[in-house]
């Protein structure tokens, strides 16, 4: 499994050849509502050559599911025999039923407890406790190596999701931004340390903001950059061209902790050339 963060809440997962698209928003949309809601993370448009198999809309925010880019995923595989299948919430659900563009992909509505499985990845909606209580953070279990990831998506801390979730979590994404019903740091910090979780990913940060990731502190922590394939065990990473050796980087460890919890950098290998990464 291969993982690219997107900005925001959004990921592709590339498993084999199959790819799933978690809560994309990959237009300037909210700022039409909102000046200062301005995306500060450009925006990489050969991503919107990808046709993704499947993709997740955990919550109804705007900045979650984004409709212009949906409609653009959407149009990438309008053959009925092979239609992009949407699991969503809810309340996105219902909002998008009646848009004669999302009667053109399988749209389901998908909630906490549900299941799906498509080809070798598997996906268990898990509850999430925000003010859209149709809202839904995921398991994503690569069936080839039977590796779990959590996505959280946007929550508060919340002992029940805590306690709902498995002990053998390969890497969790949390939501760290204190904003739009997510965890602040302190709580996402609170939250990550009580998950069984190998690797910790912070998002929902730097589009609209400018938290500083590296204030974010747990066992296991790996910072991502937007649109660049992470790799968690740097024996599994493609080795890098000649040319892209020199902008390699491992994550600077802190010099001074601010808090009483232990900081262990993962230092994984994020490879800027992302070759393995196929958009098509």
């Amino acid at each position: 499994m291969q993982i690219v963060w997107l900005g925001q809440g959004g990921l592709m997962l590339v498993s084999q050849s199959h790819k799933l698209l978690i809560d994309p928003y990959m237009t300037n949309e909210l700022k039409k509502i909102d000046k200062d809601l301005k995306r500060r993370i450009g925006i990489k448009k050969k991503y919107f050559k990808l046709k993704p198999d499947l993709i997740l809309l955990t919550n109804s925010n705007p900045d979650h599911t984004d409709e212009k880019t949906l409609v653009r995923f959407i149009k990438k595989r309008r053959n009925k025999k092979n239609r992009l299948t949407i699991l969503s919430c809810e309340k996105t659900y219902n909002s998008l039923f009646h848009n004669k563009e999302y009667k053109k992909a399988n749209h389901i509505m998908f909630g906490a407890g549900d299941e799906w499985t498509f080809e070798s990845l598997h996906i268990l909606a898990i509850r999430a406790s925000t003010a859209d209580r149709s809202a839904f953070g995921v398991i994503v279990t690569d069936l080839n190596d039977g590796k779990k990831y959590y996505i959280a998506s946007n929550t508060l801390y919340n002992e029940e999701i805590i306690n709902s979730l498995p002990s053998d979590i390969y890497v969790s994404f949390i939501p760290i931004s204190g904003t739009y019903g997510c965890m602040n740091r302190i709580d996402a910090q609170r939250f990550a340390a009580r998950l069984d979780s190998t690797y910790v990913v912070p998002i929902n940060y730097g589009m609209f903001d400018n938290i500083n990731p590296q204030d974010f502190l747990c066992q296991g922590r790996v910072i991502p950059k937007p649109f660049k394939a992470i790799f968690f065990d740097p024996s599994n990473a493609r080795p890098p061209k000649k040319k892209v050796l020199d902008r390699r980087f491992n994550e600077k460890r802190q010099k001074k902790s601010k808090s009483n919890i232990q900081v262990q950098d993962a230092t994984p290998v994020q490879d800027e050339n992302a070759a393995t990464i196929v958009i098509e």
